[in-house]
């Protein structure tokens, strides 16, 4: 069998920037929120371009392509985890979709509304969402009437959890300049032909939180209800939650080589980011990753939102790291395997009808119908 290349797609953020600024006051749960806006962005925008052409460290190429190369396999922790569940146990996939949605890239799944209202919220938390997607808005509320195209409930609590942000911002002397600290790409050689890479939502932070020094990176989730422990995102259980995010975040910080990031990711700016003294923090396995959680599904109570968030922290341990390594080495033999065997189709209902490489969905695979799954 001919080996194929392992290509990344590109990913190109929407020309329309987001208009986002800092307000210095909490709204009640009933009054109107306003446009939700960031003093760093839009002072960004009040710059000429040609100034920005020049500042201190070189502006990402959001049109770079993701890495490719022959024979060369680039893993991530969403790819994973496709692969083997945070108990160790495989995850029932096709082998053809996990190689064009996430090896080979050349469909994208549909988001669903839950994704959207996620990345809607980075987007006007740090300027994008995953893979640098701007979402500034979400679906208008569609049954006629006096509210017809007007924001849902959900979205007018999504904003005030955005208000709640830039608070806890402020209140922490946190500055993220979007396109600085947010969706640092990171590539590290990992064993052979495989690499590991990450885009990290914010990278390179300091700052003092509940009295102590923070160096490191957080992560901001959304979540309808963060004392829910229900299914695989129940935040109010966190042995349910899946950690490799953090973990893998640590060890893509560790010993950053950035001749191999200049080879695969040009026009980085990762020197800039990680000075020498963050260097010395994260190589002595000192930096720290944390997950700001915000819920929008509010409770009773007046602005019972401002309880909706949790702030758990994953440290790096030895034992963590050696399970990380393993989780790897097994997702890595599975995949060679469904390499070997040309990443065959595994008609499956609950995978096929929602699978964009289904010919139903606008893909070329026809399995589902010998298998009468669809």
């Amino acid at each position: 069998m001919s080996k194929e290349p392992l290509p990344w797609d590109d990913f190109k953020p929407s020309d329309k920037r987001t208009k986002i600024g800092s307000i210095n006051t909490l709204k009640k749960k009933e009054e109107p929120v306003e446009p939700v806006k960031s003093n760093i962005v839009e002072q960004k925008q009040s710059v000429p371009s040609d100034i920005l052409q020049r500042t201190m460290y070189p502006r990402p190429d959001w049109s770079n392509p993701r890495p490719s190369d022959d024979n060369v396999l680039f893993l991530n922790q969403s790819l994973a985890k496709e692969i083997i569940d945070l108990w160790g146990n495989e995850v029932e996939n096709c082998p053809r979709m996990i190689n064009e949605l996430y090896i080979a890239k050349n469909f994208e799944a549909e988001p669903t509304l839950s994704q959207l209202k996620g990345s809607y919220f980075e987007t006007l938390c740090i300027g994008s969402g995953t893979n640098g997607k701007v979402i500034d808005d979400l679906p208008r509320v569609k049954q006629k009437g006096k509210n017809f195209g007007t924001k849902t409930k959900d979205q007018l609590r999504i904003d005030q959890q955005v208000i709640h942000f830039n608070q806890l911002c402020l209140q922490n002397g946190i500055q993220i300049i979007p396109g600085f600290h947010t969706q640092v790409r990171i590539i590290k050689h990992y064993k052979k032909n495989v690499y590991l890479i990450g885009d990290v939502d914010t990278a390179g932070l300091q700052f003092m939180y509940k009295d102590n020094p923070f160096v490191g990176s957080i992560d901001i989730k959304l979540t309808q209800n963060v004392y829910s422990d229900f299914g695989p995102y129940g935040w109010g259980d966190l042995s349910k939650i899946d950690m490799i995010q953090a973990d893998m975040y640590h060890n893509l910080v560790m010993d950053i080589d950035f001749e191999l990031n200049d080879k695969y990711n040009p026009k980085n700016h990762l020197r800039q980011l990680f000075t020498p003294i963050l260097q010395q923090v994260f190589n002595n396995g000192e930096g720290r990753f944390m997950f700001w959680v915000f819920g929008y599904k509010f409770l009773d109570g007046e602005n019972e939102y401002l309880h909706q968030f949790k702030d758990p922290e994953r440290l790096r341990t030895n034992e963590r790291t050696a399970d990380l390594q393993n989780r790897l080495d097994h997702t890595i033999s599975i995949i060679k395997e469904m390499k070997g065997n040309g990443y065959p189709a595994k008609p499956n209902y609950d995978l096929c009808k929602k699978c964009p490489v289904n010919h139903l969905n606008g893909g070329y695979c026809k399995e589902a119908d010998t298998q009468e799954v669809c």
